[in-house]
């Protein structure tokens, strides 16, 4: 198995009387080897609970205020992945059966094989000019995507310039696709904001940037500490009341 560690890591901690979170993106049972993980847990007698995600194709899909069905288009959606591991046991992908399903197609992990996925499908009858489209960092403010016909999905994707990881769509629905999506109409959709408070005190700024679009970037340029020798503040607060002044301005919440 490629993440051995991984299985040693979860087993050893909860062995401990640790609490051990296994966090993943997307759903743990959606090409996201929760399976494995949870058998190697089981055999090991480590009980565990498994938190349903939000698998990529459903948050890209609502992202990109594209449906995965339609009542009038599509009735059904299947999810494939496009990297098989090669020493899997039994039959690899049946691009037939594909070809010929009647829905929504989305492919997972399948950039690099793009070429050779689309030219699967063709040649067993999939339409050359069915809406197909591929989006890459999905749900965040450097979401990107490109809509072609399928043939002409992979010229669009390198004119575009856009790279793994992504997710491939292929079906009717496709082409309900309005842009911008809510997602991409956000005020700040794509632009990079530098944070420059402290790093404890960035993160409420930071969220609010998210929720308009903006892709925020934390720099710190000033660090929050107590003085070394707190004397000369003393001494002012001291001198406050000898009539100096009339008002004292603070200009940060520090």
């Amino acid at each position: 198995d490629k993440y051995p560690a991984i299985f040693e890591l979860m087993i050893d901690r909860a062995r401990r009387g640790q609490k051990v979170v296994r966090l993943k993106g997307g759903d743990p049972l959606i090409f996201g080897r929760g399976g494995v993980e949870a058998d190697a847990l089981r055999a090991a007698g480590i009980g565990y609970d498994i938190v349903p995600g939000v698998t990529a194709a459903l948050g890209a899909a609502a992202c990109l205020d594209l449906p995965l069905t339609h009542r009038l288009h599509a009735s059904a959606v299947a999810f494939v992945t496009g990297h098989e591991l090669p020493s899997k046991p039994g039959q690899s992908l049946d691009w037939k059966a594909l070809a010929a399903f009647p829905g929504t197609l989305v492919i997972y992990m399948g950039v690099s094989r793009l070429p050779l996925i689309v030219a699967e499908l063709l040649k067993f009858g999939r339409s050359p000019r069915e809406s197909s489209l591929l989006v890459e960092r999905a749900s965040t403010g450097e979401m990107r995507s490109v809509q072609a016909p399928l043939e002409e999905l992979d010229a669009a994707r390198r004119h575009a310039g856009l790279e793994a990881p992504g997710l491939i769509m292929i079906g009717p629905t496709v082409a309900l696709r309005r842009e911008p999506s809510w997602f991409e109409a956000k005020p700040l959709f794509g632009i990079r904001v530098l944070v420059t408070r402290p790093r404890h005190q960035a993160r409420e700024l930071m969220n609010q940037l998210e929720s308009l679009g903006a892709v925020p970037i934390v720099l710190p340029a000033l660090r929050i500490a107590d003085p070394a020798d707190p004397s000369a503040i003393d001494a002012a607060i001291g001198r406050l009341g000898d009539g100096w002044y009339d008002w004292i301005a603070f200009t940060s919440a520090n």
